[in-house]
């Protein structure tokens, strides 16, 4: 979802810019109360911007194993997961839009420069709620997008590696099966740490070992020794080699 974090960023970013820039221009201002007014509308988006980023952050974080699973072709995903996940460009939209508005509103009232008056006030804050709402537009097309790159990210990956995307998919269980990735429900996929990585090296270990003694105990039973169970190997051994090399 890091893509829709910073899409939102970048609109925020853009719309301070452009409401700082065309103020005076718009509202006929001039002197100090245009440089303060087109301050405070810029400096209002922004802030509200940011309170938005956090908020999005902390609701798109619970989307990171739907995603994963999704892209992988998984099955362990509930209906209203689905539902849910449908419904959030649409929380995220609004969202920056709620936000954006109410920190316009806050700045321009409670928090307005000494210089601006309650009515020019006001009009500043009607013509950053009309810019808000002119650059929220996009986002209703933009979100939904980037949403479904997320969801088909497994597809991605195997068009730019030009192989299949069932492939991608058998490459995660393997490594999930080998102990090098971890899948934690409702958190996301994570590299194992070393300790599991050497508790996964042990039990290879136990059940390797566990073979060898049951093909010891088959050869003993039919009358062959250690010896030359073990010749027969190293026979067999340099035979798949050649034949693979």
């Amino acid at each position: 979802m890091r893509r829709v974090l910073g899409i939102e960023a970048l609109f925020t970013l853009a719309a301070s810019a452009l409401l700082a820039l065309l103020t005076s221009h718009f509202l006929v201002l001039s002197g100090p109360v245009a440089i303060y007014g087109a301050e405070t509308l810029g400096l209002s988006l922004l802030a509200g911007g940011v309170l938005e980023f956090a908020r999005c952050f902390w609701r798109l974080r619970r989307y990171r194993f739907v995603l994963r699973t999704l892209a992988l072709g998984g099955k362990a995903v509930e209906a209203r997961e689905l539902f849910a996940l449908s419904n959030e460009p649409a929380h995220v939209v609004f969202g920056w839009l709620a936000s954006s508005m109410l920190s316009i509103g806050v700045f321009h009232t409670l928090l307005r420069p000494k210089l601006v008056d309650f009515s020019t006030g006001m009009n500043l804050a009607l013509f950053g709620v009309v810019i808000v709402w002119a650059a929220s537009l996009p986002l209703f097309v933009v979100v939904p997008v980037f949403v479904a790159v997320d969801v088909f990210a497994g597809v991605w990956i195997a068009v730019e590696l030009r192989i299949n995307a069932n492939t991608v998919a058998k490459v995660y269980s393997h490594l999930e099966r080998a102990g090098a990735l971890e899948t934690r429900r409702g958190v996301g996929t994570f590299i194992t740490d070393r300790h599991d990585s050497e508790r996964n090296q042990a039990a290879r270990t136990t059940e390797l070992r566990a073979v060898a003694l049951r093909a010891l105990a088959d050869a003993d039973a039919r009358g062959f020794t250690a010896a030359e169970l073990r010749r027969e190997l190293q026979v067999i051994s340099k035979e798949q080699q050649r034949d693979h090399p």
